[in-house]
């Protein structure tokens, strides 16, 4: 079985990260150049679908 790790160092106390993690506007303007776009449900906690060109 493959297996794929990636470990990213964060300097910010993790409550600002939680709160980053369920920011919908935040990771759109993050992956802006695959042009993905949350399609229903933006309101973190819930799962929110995505669609990617």
């Amino acid at each position: 079985m493959s297996r794929f790790q990636v470990t990213t160092l964060v300097l910010a106390p993790p409550p600002v990260v939680f709160d980053a993690s369920l920011s919908v506007e935040l990771h759109t303007s993050s992956m802006r150049g695959s042009r993905e776009q949350a399609v229903a449900g933006v309101t973190p906690p819930e799962s929110s679908p995505w669609a990617i060109r």
